[in-house]
């Protein structure tokens, strides 16, 4: 049986981007299914401009050298208040069922984090979806349906209660979990365990 590998992420968090880069870098079976599972982290509103989203210094001592480390572009933090991003992630559903979700998902963070783009804004998600390829009347479509806000809360609730999701990026491979940025190693070695030989 394909092994699958579950992620919850964000667009405004830069850990989210650094996961990708790791899961990249360690999956190597083609036959791997990752599940991408959008996440808001701040669903009830995010920081204004001199309260901060990350701790003095983690930006400098905890974003920046892993970006480097790992070769992830990423430009100065972003500007607060820092955009909702409730309408970036339902335009992702719309993006994963018409087989766009990696450009999507690589021009909204880039919007994002070296555009310093408002991925907040209704029109900047629209022409991100259409930099990514996608038709933005079926994206508009998408984003402003009640119908999808719905299932779009429903699911942020599930993720939370069933899952006990409540961090971006959260990884989940079988039974074993990180919330954070494990090491491509880990990623690797746990991939062995439960694929390997010896695998139940």
């Amino acid at each position: 049986m394909p092994l699958t590998i579950e992620v919850w992420f964000d667009y405004i968090c830069p850990f989210s981007v650094m996961v990708r880069k790791v899961l990249a870098d360690a999956v190597t079976d083609p036959g791997t299914r990752i599940l991408w599972h959008p996440l808001e982290l701040h669903p009830e509103g995010t920081p204004r401009a001199g309260e901060g989203d990350h701790p003095s210094g983690v930006w400098e001592n905890s974003v920046v050298p892993m970006a480097r480390r790992l070769g992830v572009p990423v430009g100065p933090p972003h500007r607060l208040p820092l955009p909702r991003t409730a309408l970036a992630l339902r335009g992702y559903c719309y993006a994963r069922e018409h087989g766009a979700a990696e450009e999507y998902n690589d021009r909204m963070f880039a919007a994002h984090f070296r555009e310093q783009r408002d991925i907040g804004d209704p029109s900047v998600v629209l022409a991100v979806a259409r930099e990514a390829g996608l038709d933005p009347d079926g994206v508009r479509a998408r984003i402003t349906s009640a119908r999808d806000a719905e299932r779009h809360r429903r699911e942020q609730r599930d993720a939370r209660r069933v899952h006990r999701v409540h961090t971006v990026p959260t990884v989940l491979i079988g039974r074993w979990r990180a919330e954070g940025v494990p090491t491509p190693e880990r990623v690797r070695d746990v991939i062995a365990e439960l694929t390997g030989p010896g695998a139940r």
